[in-house]
């Protein structure tokens, strides 16, 4: 008995000492990379300030970190087991590509190496466990990088570009105004409206996921929610951008001067702003929406009677 008694206390005492060492560790790797990205993070908070549909990257590593608060609890309770040979390779990995694009001068690739030098770091001094719990923390900084985001939206932009002039054509003939369209084109009795790559809206739907993701982290309950209250967001984005558009034409149609519109409503920053307003009205839908466990439970209990 004795003999259990002391075990169970010297575990005890090797768990606090582990998890006493995280806090060390992580403000290790928190200094190693800020001294190693420091000129990576500047030309982030850059690209950010010039970019309107970028803006929200200035949110995304508190949103970061607080993903890794809401799983504190979680985190006391895992076993610090270093794995030095991944955490060796990744980080040796990411860093390398940010010597190759520091020395080349392509910030993209120094952009994307962070992706890679933070699960690096993590396995190094905390290992496979915490890389598995951070996984969401670590792959959500992702939205902060527009050259990594870049390589899908690109490919997005030109479907988005003929989805909303086509709708956006249909809906301008449903209210009877003469418009043809061809391409990303439309031809008014006035004018030629041009819907342009930077009129898809890819942009701005991008930056509705980013928020999107966080409200329904921690708005909603079952994961069935969360992914219907993003789902429905990027959808009703989608929607937006042909409204837009038509806007733009009767406002054309009616002789207004195409310089975005009053309120600015023309501009691609009103996808964004109508999709964020949706999101949260919809959050709050969703949580009005009842579940219960016990429900679901007597439903199945019935069927296998």
């Amino acid at each position: 008995m004795n003999q259990t008694t002391t075990q169970t206390l010297n575990n005890s005492t090797n768990q606090h000492i582990n998890h006493s060492t995280v806090f060390w560790k992580v403000g290790i790797l928190i200094t190693v990379f800020i001294f190693s990205y420091l000129e990576v993070i500047l030309s982030l908070i850059r690209t950010w300030s010039g970019r309107d549909d970028y803006s929200h990257g200035f949110l995304i590593p508190f949103i970061s970190l607080y993903f890794v608060y809401a799983k504190r609890h979680g985190l006391k309770h895992l076993q610090i087991q270093p794995q030095f040979i991944l955490g060796i390779f990744f980080t040796s990995a990411g860093l390398l590509m940010l010597v190759i694009g520091s020395i080349g001068g392509i910030i993209s690739i120094q952009h994307i190496s962070i992706l890679i030098t933070i699960p690096g770091l993590v396995l190094l001094f905390l290992g496979t466990a915490y890389l598995r719990a951070l996984s969401l923390s670590i792959a959500y900084l992702a939205f902060m990088i527009p050259s990594l985001l870049g390589i899908i939206t690109t490919r997005m932009q030109w479907p988005l570009q003929l989805f909303s002039a086509m709708t956006a054509a249909k809906m301008l003939n449903a209210l009877n105004m003469p418009v043809f369209q061809h391409s990303n084109y439309l031809d008014l009795p006035t004018m030629t409206l041009e819907v342009a790559r930077a009129c898809s809206g890819v942009n701005y739907l991008v930056s509705i996921i980013a928020l999107g993701i966080p409200l329904a982290y921690f708005t909603q309950k079952t994961w069935l929610k969360k992914i219907v209250l993003v789902a429905s967001a990027v959808i009703v984005s989608i929607i937006l951008n042909p409204i837009r558009v038509t806007l733009i034409g009767i406002w054309a149609y009616r002789g207004g001067e195409i310089v975005h519109g009053p309120l600015h409503i023309f501009q691609s920053l009103f996808v964004s702003v109508i999709g964020f307003i949706f999101l949260i009205i919809f959050s709050v839908i969703l949580n009005k929406i009842p579940y219960t466990t016990r429900y679901a439970n007597a439903n199945i209990s019935k069927m296998s009677c």
